[in-house]
């Protein structure tokens, strides 16, 4: 049964994830709180940066301490940055909210897939990776 849960969560959290209606607006959200374009690239780089090197990190540490605990670790930093981004005026705690998303993308990239397939039957995972997938969209 405990499987189960482990699915569900995951396609609750996922779901909840991509529910995000700033996406389109944050450019001109950044913009209206004197964050300039070119500042706003600097910021996607280094965060894309950052989110490669935490990979390894990651990894590492949910070997260690389990799937489950770095996805609630991950999962609530991601909370975190959201929190940064709403509060943020300044080019530092745009930053900052990048960086906290970077550490938070890097460590549920590959728990989520992990979790779910050691939750599930071999013969299930396509039915149920289809439907975490659906999940995200």
């Amino acid at each position: 049964m405990n499987r189960k849960v482990n699915v569900y969560l995951m396609y609750i959290i996922v779901f909840l994830q991509g529910f995000v209606f700033y996406g389109p607006i944050a450019t001109v959200y950044r913009q209206n709180r004197n964050l300039s374009l070119s500042n706003m690239f600097l910021i996607e780089s280094i965060s894309w940066v950052l989110m490669i090197i935490f990979e390894i990190p990651w990894g590492w540490a949910a070997d260690k301490i389990g799937y489950k605990k770095s996805l609630v670790i991950s999962n609530f930093i991601y909370f975190i940055s959201k929190i940064v981004f709403y509060k943020a005026y300044s080019f530092e705690m745009f930053l900052l909210e990048r960086i906290l998303l970077s550490v938070s993308l890097a460590g549920i990239s590959g728990c989520d897939v992990a979790l779910i397939y050691s939750s599930v039957k071999q013969e299930e995972s396509e039915k149920v990776f289809g439907r975490y997938v659906a999940a995200e969209l």
